[in-house]
């Protein structure tokens, strides 16, 4: 794994996070190999796309036995498959083949997630790939009507700015990162908004102006 780009957009209880992930094969002859990924207890796959021919493109479900079926079928052939295997469980896998010779392979997946309330708080966490040590990893945090930056973010070195009204980003890029468990933002509840309401004489109710 040489490279992993991670680009979240938050809007109010929903977060949305597109991972690209670049591998690179040193050998003078192409590969094959298996993908996993730790999925956060509120995280969902909504999609994956796999690079052939320098343009992703993306998978389409099927069912399991018919998608080995097809995936042996295409590796025999030599063509660019990806098999990817998720079954509502918190882990997510997809055999990748071929990784050619000295070069590189990439694929994107995008999950869907709730951010976690406690306490009036809202939290998001973002589960790393588990590996020991990752040469590039670009992160990019986007909030979207927010009136400020979160409270808390677990890295210290990311630091939100507000590129527009109420709208904040962050943008990192990490070098040679050791074992990270999870980006987590902790952000502030909603503000709640008074209504008043008035009862007329007949019992009706209206909005006074």
């Amino acid at each position: 794994l040489e490279k992993v780009s991670m680009a979240t957009e938050v809007v109010g209880l929903f977060a949305q996070t597109t991972l690209e992930f670049t591998f690179y094969n040193p050998h003078p002859l192409q590969l094959s190999g298996t993908f996993f990924l730790p999925l956060g207890p509120q995280q969902e796959v909504k999609g994956m796309a796999l690079e052939i021919e320098g343009e992703f493109r993306e998978a389409v479900p099927v069912e399991i036995n018919k998608a080995r079926d097809v995936y042996e079928d295409v590796v025999r052939k030599n063509i660019d498959p990806a098999l990817v295997e998720w079954s509502r469980s918190q882990h997510f896998s997809t055999r990748i083949f071929p990784i050619p010779a000295e070069g590189r392979k990439r694929i994107r997946i995008v999950l869907d997630q709730d951010l976690m309330l406690s306490e009036e708080l809202r939290r998001l966490v973002l589960p790393f790939p588990q590996v020991d040590s990752l040469p590039v990893l670009d992160l990019s945090v986007k909030l979207f009507g927010e009136p400020g930056g979160p409270m808390e973010v677990s890295i210290d070195s990311l630091v939100f700015a507000a590129t527009r009204a109420k709208i904040w980003q962050a943008r990192q890029t990490l070098r040679y990162t050791s074992f990270l468990p999870a980006l987590e933002l902790t952000l502030p509840s909603f503000p709640t908004h008074k209504i008043w309401v008035e009862q007329g004489a007949e019992g009706e109710h209206y909005f006074p102006s």
